[in-house]
């Protein structure tokens, strides 16, 4: 089995924060990510000034 792996685009920004809600361990609220400070707007700013990257499969 071949898993191919690519790097995070804006569109998959959405996903991440449904994936992170739904974990079973320590699972976050997209509301207690966003009392956090972290938004899709961060992530978006942060993928592109370079502070964050990602992979997904």
């Amino acid at each position: 089995m071949n898993v191919g792996y690519r790097r995070i685009h804006y569109k998959d920004i959405p996903k991440l924060f449904e994936v992170r809600s739904q974990t079973r361990e320590n699972p976050i609220s997209k509301a207690r990510l966003a009392q956090m400070g972290i938004t899709h707007v961060n992530i978006a700013k942060g993928f592109e000034t370079g502070a964050l990257c990602g992979w997904v499969s």
